[in-house]
């Protein structure tokens, strides 16, 4: 961690969100696989968890950063500003948002694979952060299913300062409540079955139990909880930096997406434990194991929000045409996809974030009361 005259900066998370952002791509890659019925190396484990360990590393991220910045606020100037919390996040997250919802609706309705069936019913889910609900009942039918994801954060940071502040701060107790009780709810809905409960043909105990498994706020709260130990520099710090314990976490971490490793009710709260030490590491350890401060890496995480939203159309778009329109099912052909893919998402998203997303951030520090060099601009 840097304190700079612009305000805080966590070396590495940049590198940490295009990692994050590229697991989510690999495993999208591999979905349009078996779409397509291509058979090839991406039917490792590896590439079909890829993108939810990406996600969990994504939200854990979050909560880590966001509380350390709230923490630091109510520190020096004794309150939390929610309602300039809420313009930053705004800034951040909606212009994006709904230009991903408007591409994703048109492209769908351009290749005719738009769904009208609960049309509307989608659409205000969607248009009031609620993706997640119409993620979980509905088919996407041409509505960006991705940014389930973006509307469970804008939940977790409608609450989060709220709770920072009801805390003073010592979120400590609160986060370990949070992941207890997420814990305890995912084994209620995996163990136990009430089949007859039913709302306009949707089976509500089903829809809580999946619900439960995409509301990941637990994982953000394990980053809020690294935060709190990095803030009040506990004991165990010297613990989590210990090279023996990096590598450690490492190695877990390497072995168990390559062996499939999903612990049952624990899988998002192993995997956000793993990547929150893997983030306190990078970003506060003097002698962290890993590196991620590269040129390359800082670019990456930069626009890693645009190549986190603009992926999936620009790999369902070139989908249709590769594999339908071209012999590509081979694994020359799959690997000419991903460069193809990847080298694409990568220019539409520099340019979202200079001349869509940039101005944007720029009126967001406006509003910043701590300044953070990891949120977009550095």
């Amino acid at each position: 961690m840097e304190k700079t005259r612009n305000g805080i900066y966590f070396p590495s998370l940049n590198g940490i969100r295009f990692l994050a952002a590229f697991l989510v791509l690999i495993h999208h890659m591999e979905q349009m696989k078996e779409l397509n019925h291509v058979s090839n190396f991406m039917s490792h484990p590896f590439f079909q968890m890829a993108g939810e360990i990406g996600v969990t590393i994504f939200f854990t991220l979050s909560g880590f950063l966001i509380s350390y910045l709230l923490l630091v606020e109510l520190n020096s100037k004794k309150r939390i500003t929610i309602k300039a919390f809420y313009i930053r996040r705004i800034l951040r997250i909606w212009p994006l948002y709904f230009i991903i919802l408007l591409i994703s609706l048109l492209t769908a309705l351009l290749m005719n694979t738009l769904d009208f069936d609960f049309f509307t019913t989608k659409f205000v889910l969607y248009v009031t952060f609620l993706a997640n609900i119409a993620f979980v009942a509905f088919s996407a039918g041409g509505f960006p299913s991705q940014i389930w994801s973006v509307a469970t954060e804008e939940q977790f940071y409608l609450l989060w300062p709220w709770l920072m502040r009801w805390t003073k701060g010592n979120i400590f107790r609160l986060t370990i409540v949070i992941i207890i009780i997420f814990i305890a709810l995912r084994a209620l809905f995996s163990y136990f079955t009430i089949p007859q409960v039913n709302f306009g043909g949707v089976n509500l105990w089903q829809f809580m139990g999946q619900f439960i498994n995409y509301f990941r706020i637990d994982c953000m709260a394990i980053g809020g909880l690294f935060a709190f130990i990095l803030y009040r520099k506990y004991a165990l710090l010297s613990f989590l930096y210990s090279k023996f314990f990096q590598l450690f976490t490492i190695i877990l971490i390497c072995g168990s997406m390559f062996f499939g490793f999903k612990p049952g009710i624990f899988y998002y709260t192993y995997y956000a434990s793993l990547s929150a030490i893997l983030i306190l590491n990078v970003a506060s350890n003097t002698h962290s194991l890993i590196n991620l401060e590269y040129s390359f890496f800082d670019l990456m995480g930069k626009i890693s929000y645009g190549f986190y939203m603009y992926h999936p159309i620009v790999l369902i778009v070139l989908s249709g045409y590769l594999f339908r329109n071209l012999n590509m099912g081979s694994n020359l052909g799959h690997f000419i996809y991903f460069l193809i893919s990847f080298i694409l998402t990568t220019v539409i998203s520099y340019f979202s974030f200079t001349y869509i997303e940039g101005p944007f951030l720029k009126l967001k520090h406006k509003y910043a009361i701590i300044v953070s060099g990891n949120d977009g601009q550095k």
